[in-house]
């Protein structure tokens, strides 16, 4: 079965790397340290979960075709890339999808474009299509994999527990982002706002050319999206990796 292209998947560390550059002063340590974060992710509560979860592991499984792990393998690839799909298209104002970045051509004002909120609300739609998304993705790769031999059958179920037990704290880190990309907001305007020297500037073409305030910050919420997307679709492409793996063996 061909493998999906994980070379052509954003490196998990970008997310980690980008975070740390867009990352300020002002935030507290807890939220700027992600490592610690991560590594409080599975608290006491998460632990007896997990715990529990371990000993109630299936130990029967039926057999799923092997047409079927290929038919996922489809499914996934064409999902990864109509979300994708969706971050790109959502910069070009012309486009015709639900999610917009915030730009005059939406009805904005110049004095709106120079406030965070707008922005803050474009970058959390992206967040929750993405959580909704990878999760019913992640959801329909267990199903298939539950069905295909005991083996898959209690890994599934173990990646369930962790997903359940991990999403409070999973939810809260992606958080930060947004607050991140704030401090990012203000320093562009900033910046922008000393090379004006104090003038009045609403040209909104001079935002957008290259190299301007709001063109460089448009390419930080992008290249911030697809990182996390990368991130959220990890356990999914691990999943099917073990799946692979497993009808490679089964052939």
């Amino acid at each position: 079965m061909p493998q999906i292209p994980l070379s052509t998947v954003l490196e998990r560390s970008r997310l980690v790397s980008l975070l740390t550059d867009l990352s300020a002063s002002k935030l507290s340590s807890a939220e700027y340290n992600l490592a610690e974060r991560l590594g409080h992710l599975v608290g006491l509560s998460g632990s007896i979960t997990l715990a529990n979860g371990l000993r109630k592991l299936p130990y029967e499984a039926g057999r799923s075709l092997l047409d079927d792990a290929a038919v996922l393998h489809g499914e996934v690839l064409d999902s990864r890339e109509r979300m994708i799909n969706v971050i790109a298209s959502s910069f070009n104002a012309e486009a015709d999808i639900h999610i917009k970045v915030p730009s005059a051509t939406g009805g904005l004002r110049p004095e709106a474009l120079q406030t965070y909120e707008p922005y803050q609300r474009f970058y959390t739609a992206h967040q929750v299509e993405m959580a909704v998304g990878v999760s019913n993705l992640r959801a329909r790769v267990r199903a298939v994999m539950s069905g295909f031999c005991v083996e898959l059958h209690q890994l599934a179920e173990l990646d369930k527990t962790l997903d359940e037990s991990l999403a409070v704290h999973t939810r809260k880190l992606f958080n930060v982002i947004p607050k991140l990309l704030e401090q990012r907001f203000k320093s562009l305007l900033q910046a922008h706002r000393q090379d004006m020297n104090g003038n009045v500037d609403n040209d909104l073409e001079n935002w957008l050319d290259s190299g301007g305030w709001l063109d460089l910050f448009y390419r930080d919420m992008r290249e911030l999206l697809l990182a996390e997307f990368d991130v959220r679709l990890q356990p999914v492409l691990g999943l099917l990796e073990a799946l692979n793996e497993q009808t490679d063996t089964s052939e």
